[in-house]
């Protein structure tokens, strides 16, 4: 801040201050003239008992509009009084250097080095938990924090300004918010802040041009994804996150974690990123089997901003256009797959029940009266609907799939009850005219033959 800046905010300081003052000290003299001269009438009139009681009657009435005037007027522009809102904190500054926090949060308090600390629990050093356990209530030097009881809830009282000041700041985020379009990240810049959230939030950041790992025709390369994070920060110490923390607590935090976050991606290919895809547990444990929880500890003991346990999810990656052109033709072809797989099932059963000259209801209703016996009668009517089926889509889609499994009585089932049984994989092709097993045989004695 240059000398002009400093004189300019001196005289704006002033000015503000002397408006503010010249206002409650008129208000202040209306009142005390409204009870002196409702005094000097009763005296006339009625007498000094009277006037008495109205003396009183009129200095509660001041008492009263003071406190009113403080409550909606001076607490509502940080003059004097303040409003500490739940789950946030104050600051109170002296000449711009940290004077004092006010905290208003259920349940919670300020330890001496202004960490926010549970009130029911014993803390040691500002700690509620040494060497991964509660700290025990004889513990040599431990104290149970609590809150001062407040009679107005966040209405407070703190110092003579403009000696003390309620300290203001800019913070700017991204976090995810629903629109027309669907849930997408959002920028938020809020200037004048007159507090520091202590509740968690999520926030969204984006790493560019991350290396990964993916699989391309049997050969493992690295290809460079965007990957999309949400982060669940909360704050436990606001004066370290204001005045040790650089300008902008929140995007540099996030800029700190930006190691953390790339290694996690460059550690993975691409198939395992998009499994832990909402798996905050998995990616904790990763980091924790891998001794990267460090930079995470550092960034609450040095900004007093702490990651949620489970705090740190992958929202959305995007691999290159290349990987997701391939991605989209793999998709594609699994469709028209399951599409055709759809529609031999579906022909099955109709010409099954035609067969049978029965309704699919009826026949349902016979399967699942005795399935077994139900396979006995109809196997051959079933293997015949199959055959039928399958070399037709066949001459549809120039292409062969045998959708049976080894069990009539499976793929009885599944088909009934709507599903479409699996492929299996080393189950010997049929050809076209259904004479596969013949010539295999043929083929059998021929080599028998040639060999005697």
């Amino acid at each position: 801040m240059n000398l002009r800046d400093g004189m300019k905010r001196i005289r704006q300081t002033t000015g503000r201050f002397l408006k503010e003052l010249t206002m409650w000290l008129v208000w202040t003299v209306i009142g005390a003239s409204l009870i002196f001269v409702v005094l000097l009438v009763g005296w006339v009139i009625f007498g000094a008992l009277v006037a008495s009681i109205l003396f009183f009657l009129g200095l509660m009435v001041l008492v009263v509009g003071l406190f009113l005037f403080a409550y909606f007027y001076l607490a509502n522009r940080n003059y004097w009084f303040t409003f500490a809102k739940e789950g946030k904190a104050n600051i109170v500054v002296k000449g711009d250097a940290f004077s004092k926090a006010l905290i208003q949060w259920g349940g919670f308090t300020l330890d001496d080095d202004q960490n926010v600390v549970p009130e029911n629990q014993w803390a040691l050093d500002g700690k509620t938990k040494v060497n991964g356990g509660a700290v025990a209530e004889n513990t040599p030097g431990a104290k149970k924090y609590k809150e001062t009881w407040h009679p107005f809830g966040g209405f407070r009282y703190y110092g003579f300004w403009p000696i003390k000041d309620i300290l203001v700041h800019t913070l700017r985020w991204h976090d995810i918010q629903r629109t027309e379009k669907g849930m997408e990240p959002q920028f938020h810049e809020k200037k004048d802040m007159d507090y520091v959230l202590l509740q968690p939030d999520i926030y969204w950041t984006k790493e560019t041009d991350v290396e990964t790992g993916y699989v391309r025709e049997g050969q493992m390369e690295r290809i460079a994804v965007t990957v999309e994070w949400l982060v669940t920060m909360r704050v436990v110490n606001p004066k370290k996150a204001l005045f040790r923390a650089p300008v902008g607590y929140i995007e540099n935090s996030l800029l700190k974690l930006s190691p953390l976050l790339r290694a996690i991606v460059t550690a993975k290919d691409l198939d395992s990123l998009f499994l832990l895809k909402g798996r905050g547990e998995d990616i904790w444990k990763d980091l924790e089997t891998r001794n990267e929880i460090q930079l995470i500890n550092d960034l609450e003991n040095d900004w007093g901003l702490k990651v949620e346990e489970n705090g740190i999810q992958i929202w959305k990656i995007t691999p290159p256009p290349e990987i997701q052109r391939a991605a989209a033709r793999q998709r594609e072809q699994e469709f028209e797959s399951k599409g055709r797989a759809a529609k031999t099932a579906g022909m099955v059963i109709d010409m099954f029940c035609a067969q049978l000259g029965a309704k699919k209801g009826e026949v349902q209703s016979e399967f699942k009266r005795n399935p077994e016996a139900f396979i006995r009668r109809h196997e051959t009517v079933w293997e015949k609907c199959w055959d039928i089926a399958q070399r037709q889509m066949g001459i549809e889609a120039n292409a062969y799939q045998d959708l049976r499994t080894s069990n009539a009585l499976t793929d009885i089932a599944v088909i009934l009850s709507g599903g479409i049984p699996r492929s299996q994989k080393n189950r010997p092709k049929r050809d076209e005219g259904g004479k596969g097993e013949k010539k295999e045989k043929k083929g059998k004695e021929e080599e028998e033959s040639e060999e005697d």
